[in-house]
């Protein structure tokens, strides 16, 4: 019987294309920029739910207002001490300075009367923020106007704070003030539609602003094969996160916020290092910890919201759903929005092969990096 012949494969070229010059420096931008992401976490505290750089509350009650504004503290430099001095330089101001740019932060208004300061307290919380609290007299919550004439000082026109105008058992009206339309009006629209769009607009930008959450689903997208598994994995995390909001925003007991914290950037540590597995987890396990840590970013959603919704609404679950379900659909809208944009451009990369072995590393690996000077940071 004669010998069978030898038969030998060829690898075919599209399991392992050659990249170009151009993709090659493509997938070097992406590596650069993910490292310059990690190297400038390092460098400044990245807070988890810091939901705005600039947070205020406004409460009516019975025998004050009273105003609680909280400043990231870059953005607290740049409002006292103008965009060229250093952030630490607020820290090193005498207290009647630091007293007398919160001053003149807010202009409160009740009707048509300008109404004067009674009090002012400036501090520092324990992750360098600041935090300024003005009282003054007592104004019925209808004829409320608040104005932040300081938002002109920001060198971004575009730059908002969130304010929320609330008595001791419901909001009244919220609204992003911005240097082109820096005032809360009177008399406020507290409707129905407006409340709620409110509430979708700040969950909205919340998630847009949440660096640590857009890292994780773009780490989750990555690896994801195909657009069943992602539809999975993005709706698993998506009941975890809103289960946790709803319960932790009703009064359910909530674990630290520095816990939280670092949590979610385990989280981000986790799915880099995951995607570098030469075997893929199974599916079902990779669903289960998306759900384990959707479970974790839904507490980091509460505290967002906790500081729009007054303290009396939330124990009560018909004053507080309207707000919860407008956060949350703006919270999806956003995740959504991610997911629509990358989720095709990485289906297309693959495609292609341009996001082979090698630059899926390259970004899992700066993922994971990222994520550990974010742990690092919140562990300090």
């Amino acid at each position: 019987m004669p010998p069978r012949p030898v038969t030998r494969h060829a690898r075919p070229a599209a399991i392992a294309p050659r990249l170009g010059s151009t993709t090659r420096r493509s997938l070097l931008a992406v590596f650069v920029l993910a490292a310059a992401l990690a190297s400038s976490s390092i460098a400044s505290p990245v807070r988890a739910h810091e939901p705005f750089e600039i947070t205020t509350t406004v409460r009516a009650l019975s025998d004050r207002t009273e105003l609680r504004a909280l400043f990231a503290d870059r953005t607290a430099a740049a409002v006292c001490l103008g965009k060229a001095r250093r952030r630490e330089a607020l820290q090193e101001l005498p207290t009647a300075v630091a007293i007398g740019c919160a001053t003149a932060l807010f202009e409160v208004r009740g009707g048509a009367d300008v109404l004067g300061l009674r009090e002012v307290e400036s501090r520092f919380t324990p992750e360098m923020d600041w935090e300024v609290r003005l009282t003054y007299p007592p104004a019925s919550p209808a004829r409320l106007a608040v104005r932040a004439p300081f938002l002109a000082r920001l060198e971004d026109p575009t730059f908002g704070a969130a304010l929320t105008v609330s008595d001791e058992h419901r909001v009244w009206g919220q609204k992003v003030l911005r240097a082109s339309d820096d005032t809360w009006p009177d008399p406020p629209r507290h409707g129905f539609a407006a409340t709620l769009g409110a509430f979708v607009s700040l969950g909205f930008w919340h998630i847009l602003s949440g660096a640590d959450h857009l890292l994780f689903l773009a780490g989750l997208l990555l690896a994801t094969p195909n657009l069943r598994t992602a539809l999975g994995l993005i709706t698993s995390f998506t009941l975890a996160h809103s289960a946790t909001l709803g319960a932790a925003v009703v009064g359910l007991p909530t674990p630290p916020t520095r816990l939280v914290e670092a949590l979610i950037a385990a989280s981000v540590i986790w799915v880099g290092l995951e995607n570098l597995r030469a075997r893929a987890m199974a599916p079902w396990r990779r669903v289960a910890m998306t759900f384990s840590f959707g479970l974790v970013h839904g507490f980091g959603f509460a505290s967002a919201l906790f500081g729009l919704v007054p303290a009396g609404a939330r124990r009560s679950v018909g004053q507080v759903a309207l707000p919860l379900a407008g956060f949350n659909l703006g919270v999806e809208g956003g995740q959504l929005l991610v997911v629509g944009l990358l989720l095709p451009f990485l289906v297309t990369a693959r495609r292609r092969g341009w996001l082979g072995r090698r630059a899926m590393m390259l970004c899992s690996l700066s993922i994971a990096t990222t994520g550990l000077a974010w742990l690092v940071i919140r562990l300090r």
